[in-house]
């Protein structure tokens, strides 16, 4: 009964339409008491493409005003909501800030910051010309934003990225080579010196650019958690120096250069070797959010120059394995030692916002689990050494 009610009211209130003028209802002062939603009743609403008025005789004008009573007002009210419901974002505002759109403005009330409630029967579609010419203006407008030259703050913002304002340097990745080559070296009678100073020289800069990439991918894949560590808040993407979308076209210009360089300089063996590590690149950064052990795949990256130096200076390109294996695992448990350590700096903060690290996890007994993977860098390092005859 109270469905049929509301058919017949509705009728009344919405009569069929002749031609193709379109029907409207706009409600101003449009408010929620209570999520009971209500028209002002003391203004009039205006009903479009009616056969007739009122006095029997079709009105000049598309729209004409008919005072209602209140309670067909109301039912006009309960339907517009009923037909918008699915598709309105609603968002906590002033009453009057409120009110549905008639499809003839720029989808905000003037003078409002608020959204507007509207409907899809009720927005008027672009044509598919102008629909194409505002998406490519869109396109080219962030593309042109993108590419644009980098601005002073954003080259100081590149340099951060880098760690090259703190001195950090590539010991930690060139060290390992360093190892191999001198292992090599010692392998190798027929090797010079000068040789393996070239090389060395060579794979110092190539560790260098790998330090820089590895710290410019971390920290876009982290920025949203260095802006909550005391420590890090203050780095190039936290503080808004440089735009995410600007540090993503930095990071890919540096791994353009890095692939050239990387099949310019290095031997095909010590190349398929590095591309053995490659996913690391981008996988480790996000270990401390699933997991403790983000040390272990830092190591297993950072140290796999161990292989690449001898495989890129050996002249007769055999590798002997077992050396160089016992020499890979001591430099992880080097990596894991001090990478432990790194970590407390930031452990308060880690844990009030839910990151995992290997700090955490080892707490009170941090200092014996780093001193038994000191012991067991030195031991294993000693063994590669000895199975090298060194």
């Amino acid at each position: 009964m109270v469905v049929g009610k509301i058919v017949q009211l509705s009728r009344e209130i919405f009569p069929s339409p002749t031609g193709s003028g379109a029907r409207r209802i706009a409600a101003k002062n449009f408010s929620y008491d209570d999520a009971v939603p209500h028209l002002d009743i003391t203004a009039p609403v205006r009903v479009g493409g009616c056969r007739r008025s009122v006095s029997g005789h079709r009105p000049r004008s598309n729209f004409i005003e008919q005072p209602l009573s209140l309670e067909r007002r109301s039912c006009a009210c309960f339907l517009v909501v009923l037909a918008s419901f699915p598709t309105v974002k609603w968002k906590v505002a002033p009453a009057s800030d409120w009110y549905i759109w008639d499809g003839r403005k720029d989808g905000k009330r003037p003078g409002s910051p608020y959204p507007t409630v509207t409907s899809p029967s009720l927005i008027s579609k672009k044509g598919p010309k102008e629909t194409i010419t505002s998406s490519f203006a869109s396109i080219f407008s962030n593309v042109n934003t993108l590419l644009a030259p980098p601005t002073r703050t954003e080259v100081r913002a590149c340099w951060e990225l880098c760690r090259f304002q703190n001195g950090m340097g590539c010991a930690t990745v060139f060290l390992p080579v360093a190892w191999s080559l001198a292992m090599v070296y010692r392998a190798y009678p027929e090797l010079t010196g000068v040789e393996c100073l070239t090389r060395a020289v060579i794979y110092f800069f190539l560790c260098t650019g790998i330090k820089c990439l590895i710290m410019t991918i971390d920290d876009i894949l982290d920025y949203d958690i260095d802006a909550n560590v005391e420590r890090t808040k203050n780095r190039a993407l936290p503080r808004g120096a440089i735009s995410i979308e600007r540090a993503w076209l930095f990071f890919a210009l540096q791994v353009v250069i890095g692939v050239f360089l990387a099949y310019k300089v290095l031997s095909s063996d010590a190349l398929r070797i590095s591309m053995c590590v490659w996913p690391l690149y981008v996988l480790y950064p996000t270990c401390k959010r699933w997991m403790s052990f983000a040390p272990i795949p830092l190591g297993l990256m950072f140290n796999i120059d161990v292989y690449m130096g001898w495989a890129d200076l050996a002249p007769d390109g055999v590798s002997p394995y077992h050396a160089l294996t016992a020499a890979y695992l001591g430099a992880t448990m080097w990596t894991l030692t001090y990478e432990t350590m790194y970590q407390h700096q930031d452990k308060v903060d880690d844990v009030k916002i839910g990151v995992k690290s290997l700090a955490i996890l080892c707490g009170r007994h941090t200092i014996p689990i780093c001193s038994a993977t000191t012991v067991g860098f030195a031991a294993l390092m000693s063994w590669a050494g000895y199975l090298n005859e060194q």
